[in-house]
């Protein structure tokens, strides 16, 4: 079983039935054994002609399945292109009956819903779905969990590091997100917190409007904890032309600009691959109200530009290879921690106003050697409160001293 919430489940098993049950490895094997048995799901990308027969191969032998277009209540979650296909299962009678150990039936039927609404929202919402093939208790779950995180790269078996997935499946993917997205936060139920939402999707014209809209709706008629946007691109940094990453910034503004219910409600974003205009992310920034962490990768407001911010709640910022000449922190009373990470200026890369509750800040530089010495004491004169500096400049000269006003002081080299 190479989806990692299924072993998940077989492990919470071993350890709700304890040892008397499921006592050595045979134990163990057993109850994934049942856990493999009791379902039939076949992943999207999987998935061939309806009513093909194909081979499933455990370590209880092999069993044959074959399809029909018969389609299962969850499913109805997904869009009908990436709706998986399910049919009846020929099993093994003597092979089930000794799994089943004694009569105790499908042990994971029996779980009490806030145990398996514990282990499914430790993955994303995606496999939770597909978990929900294991038994007829789990049908119901999706609008009882209080964490959601939908993500583009939840293709079925992206848990291998050695597969390379193809675009059209990460925007097939991204098209899920987007319908999932609007279908869980539609069908929910007022009176059920949702703690957590994370959504990482593709910047796409259809499916960033599905999204924003359908969160903008739930934020408005739902009990809201945090919720999360990770927006990227159809397109990798390094294939990105300037022109590419102009008209990606004007497509997030546009984003915003007709979801704007949507981005108040936020607590964190991270953006990649974009340019933006000289006020586009003060804008965006005095949209998103509730905002508590911002993290640019790849984006700038054009080379040697100058960002300059101001936020009431925000509290973490991250910068990762802009093209900044600077970045003016001018009023930030919550802010705690900044990651700078390769800036493109030669002079100071950060100024430091009003920002009394920092402690931690983390410059790394690792690009061609400049030639101005980067003066610590001068560039945190207006700092008085970090605890931790952490530095990793491995091509920058940097002169440390007249630090003595920072304390205390945690210094990593």
């Amino acid at each position: 079983v190479r989806c990692h919430h299924l072993r998940c489940l077989g492990y919470y098993a071993w350890l709700r039935f304890g040892r008397n049950n499921l006592a050595g490895d045979r134990g163990g094997r057993r109850v994934v054994d049942f856990v493999v048995q009791s379902v039939c799901f076949v992943a999207p990308a999987q998935m061939n002609i309806a009513g093909a027969e194909y081979s499933n191969k455990a370590s209880s032998g092999v069993r044959h399945c074959h399809r029909s277009n018969k389609v299962d209540p969850i499913s109805a979650y997904l869009p009908t292109s990436l709706r998986p296909v399910v049919g009846p299962i020929s099993h093994n009678k003597a092979t089930i009956e000794d799994a089943a150990d004694d009569g105790d039936g499908d042990r994971l039927s029996k779980l009490p819903n806030d145990l398996l609404l514990n282990i499914l929202e430790r993955v994303d919402t995606l496999d939770a779905l597909r978990a929900c093939f294991l038994s007829k208790q789990m049908l119901k779950l999706p609008t009882l969990l209080s964490q959601l995180f939908l993500s583009a790269g939840s293709i079925p078996g992206h848990h291998d590091s050695a597969r390379v997935f193809r675009p059209s499946e990460v925007l097939r993917t991204n098209r899920a997100v987007a319908h999932v997205t609007d279908n869980i936060l539609s069908t929910r139920s007022p009176e059920i917190t949702i703690s957590k939402l994370k959504i990482k999707f593709v910047l796409t014209q259809h499916e960033s409007l599905t999204i924003g809209k359908s969160v903008a709706r739930a934020i408005a008629t739902q009990k809201f904890g945090a919720a999360e946007f990770e927006v990227t691109t159809d397109k990798a940094y390094k294939i990105c032309s300037p022109a590419d990453f102009l008209h990606f910034g004007k497509q997030f503004n546009d984003f915003v600009g007709a979801c704007p219910d949507a981005f108040a409600g936020l607590t964190r974003l991270w953006l990649r691959n974009m340019r933006f205009g000289e006020f586009d992310i003060p804008n965006i920034l005095s949209t998103c109200k509730l905002l508590e962490s911002l993290r640019l990768s790849h984006c700038d407001s054009g080379i040697h530009s100058v960002l300059q911010v101001e936020h009431a709640q925000l509290a973490e910022l991250e910068i990762d290879q802009g093209k900044f000449e600077r970045v003016e922190l001018i009023c930030l009373p919550k802010l705690q921690r900044v990651r700078y990470n390769n800036w493109c200026s030669y002079e100071d890369p950060l100024y430091f106003g009003f920002a009394p509750q920092l402690s931690k800040l983390i410059l790394t530089k690792t690009a061609v050697r400049s030639q101005k010495t980067l003066e610590l004491s001068q560039l945190l004169a207006n700092v008085s409160s970090i605890s931790d500096l952490h530095l990793d400049f491995r091509s920058e000269k940097v002169l440390i001293s007249h630090l003595n006003h920072i304390c205390p002081f945690s210094l990593y080299i």
